[in-house]
């Protein structure tokens, strides 16, 4: 059903879209480098950024709160492109990028703790979405070089594709598809991370013996 070479839709448009990220943002990369910022301050200050979001939203407005998260997620489009602009991109990069998404991603659900929505789903998603990433990697990218312990990109950004959307519509348009999304997220997350662990187990066996 899957393949070594299998990208979902949405990362093929983030590869594609990548390329032009220096271009497009060119003049605002200048600025970023000419007052010192690297990708990696950019990517830490995202985070400090998710934990404002957190709050904001279960404390105050979840209206203002949410738009405040758009141009969080807005923001990642950012430190990778800088760290290209500056030669200084690489696997440990990435990784921090990608656990920062992870974070922020998990900032996301548990804000909907506040509408007390099944508490089991909202938790056992966070779990599975993080586990199908880890599995998903190490399937994909173990026996690629790196300078880094891994190279850190496991290509499933559809699975938190799935529950942002809906959590988007719900909150600027009261439009109420979040449980059907996470259920389906859940289930989709949980199958990828059975074939993946038995892939590796299996691939483990042919390689290492045992």
């Amino acid at each position: 059903m899957f393949t070594d070479d299998e990208k979902d839709f949405i990362d093929n448009l983030n590869l594609k879209f990548r390329g032009y990220r220096g271009v497009i943002f060119k003049p605002l990369l200048i600025i970023f480098h000419h007052f010192g910022l690297t990708a990696d301050m950019l990517t830490n200050i995202r985070l400090f950024f998710g934990v404002v979001f957190l709050f904001w939203f279960y404390y105050g407005n979840e209206f203002s709160a949410s738009l405040f998260l758009l141009f969080v997620l807005l923001m990642d489009t950012f430190d990778g492109a800088l760290a290209r602009f500056q030669n200084k991109a690489s696997d440990r990069g990435k990784f921090l990028d990608i656990l920062t998404d992870s974070i922020i991603y998990s900032f996301t659900i548990l804000a909907l703790f506040k509408f007390r929505l099944d508490f089991f789903l909202l938790a056992y998603n966070i779990f599975i979405i993080d586990t199908a990433y880890l599995l998903g990697t190490i399937k994909k990218q173990e026996f690629k070089k790196s300078e880094w312990i891994i190279r850190p990109y496991a290509q499933l950004s559809y699975l938190k594709a799935i529950v942002v959307v809906p959590f988007f519509l719900l909150i600027f348009f009261q439009k109420n598809f979040f449980p059907e999304a996470i259920i389906l997220d859940n289930i989709l997350a949980t199958g990828l991370s059975i074939y993946y662990f038995i892939f590796i187990q299996i691939r483990w066996r042919k390689t290492y013996g045992g």
